[in-house]
């Protein structure tokens, strides 16, 4: 529709062992592993 995909990031990155946070502060998610 808007030729956008949208996936699960915090499910995917967490099953490959990385850690999710939200900053909602500067709206930005942080992944480190």
């Amino acid at each position: 529709e808007n030729d956008r995909t949208y996936c699960p990031v915090r499910f995917i990155c967490e099953k490959l062992g990385a850690s999710v946070e939200w900053n909602n502060d500067t709206r930005e998610v942080v992944i480190t592993k």
